[in-house]
């Protein structure tokens, strides 16, 4: 065997043991975890919190906008885009939180469990990606909707508080 074939079998077989100890470490970690998500995960619901309470944020949000537009004779565009947007936003999270369940480690202390559960992380990672993205856009748009619609609230009138 000349050294150049010899050098690449080395390197396959170092890429196929990275491999196989980055799915063991990740194995261990939905094996051990106590929510069912790799740490990663975890973090992210933490700082963002759950998926439900953000669907009850913007249904909030969407409840204290609709006092003001029934103040004036017909809703405002900017009201019923807020309205469209926020709705988009919590199709989004509801979307992302099926995925999520999808992907959380069904029974615990089970391999079994934690296998199939990387197994759909891995299968659902791309459309994950694309629905956050999307959820990121819609919340850009509603941040730029309710600028837009408090702008035609009367200045004496106290606006409550959406985020």
């Amino acid at each position: 065997m000349d050294p150049l074939s010899a050098f690449s079998l080395f390197c396959n077989i170092v890429q196929t043991v990275e491999v196989a100890v980055k799915t063991g470490q990740t194995l261990v970690e939905l094996y051990n975890s106590s929510t069912g998500f790799p740490r990663d995960t975890q973090t992210l619901l933490s700082t963002t919190g759950s998926p439900k309470e953000s669907v009850g944020i913007l249904k909030n949000a969407q409840i204290q906008l609709q006092p003001l537009s029934s103040q004036t004779s017909s809703p405002t565009p900017s009201g019923i885009q807020v309205a469209s947007v926020a709705a988009e936003c919590a199709a989004s999270v509801v979307k992302i939180e099926a995925l999520l369940d999808k992907c959380k480690v069904k029974k615990k202390a089970s391999l079994l469990a934690a296998a199939d559960a990387m197994f759909h992380a891995k299968r659902y990672k791309s459309e994950l990606t694309e629905l956050q993205k999307e959820m990121e856009a819609s919340r850009e748009s509603l941040k730029m909707a309710v600028a837009v619609a408090t702008q035609y609230v009367p200045v004496a009138m106290s606006t409550p508080a959406i985020c």
